[in-house]
């Protein structure tokens, strides 16, 4: 037989062997397009979520406790937080800060967040009545620890621009995420754990209103701190060493909290502005119920869209693939027809 003819067929089974990676792709979508209605997205690509409910999500519609929609139910631990029952998106619910000491956390457990290849994906809405404008301002804005707050422990500081691993030498990165704004905005953080001890193929991911703001790569635990991270602060707005702050930390700085979500996966649903995910502004993240390869269920969150307003459907799978093109619905109607053009 030709040599050459026998590489191709060689090749031709291996790449038959070779399972595809296609992205998710989304046919139809039936279902009411308005908040807390619940919808099935059909197509294909969208892999495994198990379970499919996330691991924590609290709307604060009633109460500084996590909804029942999500897997954990109650916080591991409440810092100088209350709940407001108007002061959050559109005049609801939200929590903020309790005081003006400047030590404001949610803690949400978990066995572990940086297990050998572990994801995790946070989404949140916050706002802050000021600014971080200097380097003095230690502000850390997103903590883990191991557990009896013990190293290794990796945080965000957007004073400095830094995201570390303390205590694991080159472990950490820097990058530009100062809040430039005290109006409400949203936050995604994308971690993934090194796949083992002392690889610095960990990552974590931080973005705003969709727009990438700093990524790196990580080392989460070695030889000398084995531990892996069991406490995560979702929300954490801690103020250090207030006493070198210039300009200087004031009694009535103040944060809000709403519509945060905490998963084990990378796999999800957003509701878009745009209809392409890479021009996203505005995401709403939807609340899962059901997940198939080929069909998803989620109850709708449409916070950020007013009735009437045209948005975009999105199916992220696990591996951080998404429909390339969005689905294109209506706030406040029914969609069952298949997708059309924007």
């Amino acid at each position: 037989m030709n040599v050459k003819r026998t590489i191709a067929i060689a090749a031709s089974l291996i790449s038959l062997s070779i399972p595809s990676m296609a992205a998710p792709s989304v046919s139809s979508v039936g279902g009411t397009i308005s908040n807390g209605q619940s919808i099935t997205i059909t197509g294909s690509g969208f892999g495994v979520k198990s379970p499919a409910a996330p691991y924590l999500w609290a709307d604060f519609s009633s109460s500084i406790n996590p909804s029942t929609r999500g897997v954990k139910t109650s916080w591991d631990g409440v810092q100088s937080m209350t709940w407001t029952s108007n002061e959050g998106l559109n005049g609801g619910g939200a929590a903020k800060s309790s005081d003006s000491n400047g030590a404001c956390t949610l803690e949400v457990d978990y066995n572990n967040w940086t297990n050998d290849n572990q994801h995790f994906y946070v989404y949140k809405r916050t706002k802050q009545n000021f600014l971080i404008t200097s380097t003095t301002q230690n502000w850390k804005q997103f903590r883990m620890w191991s557990a009896g707050m013990t190293f290794p422990d990796v945080y965000f500081a957007p004073s400095n621009g830094e995201c570390y691993v303390e205590d694991i030498t080159g472990s950490g990165f820097y990058g530009s995420f100062n809040p430039s704004s005290t109006n409400w905005v949203t936050e995604e953080i994308l971690g993934k754990a090194s796949s083992s001890p002392g690889v610095k193929d960990g990552s974590l991911v931080f973005r705003v209103d969709g727009s990438q703001k700093t990524s790196g790569s990580l080392v989460t635990s070695n030889s000398t701190y084995p531990n892996r991270m069991s406490i995560m602060y979702p929300f954490h707005a801690v103020a250090a060493n207030k006493g070198s702050w210039s300009p200087g930390w004031s009694s009535t700085n103040a944060v809000w909290v709403d519509n945060l979500y905490v998963d084990t996966t990378w796999a999800r649903v957003m509701l878009g502005d745009a209809s392409t995910y890479s021009s996203c502004q505005t995401l709403d993240v939807q609340i899962p119920t059901a997940w198939a390869d080929g069909s998803v269920s989620v109850v709708m969150n449409v916070s950020s869209f007013s009735s009437g307003a045209r948005a975009y459907l999105y199916v992220v799978d696990k591996d951080g693939n998404v429909n390339t093109n969005g689905y294109a619905v209506t706030i406040g109607q029914g969609s069952t027809q298949t997708n059309a053009a924007p």
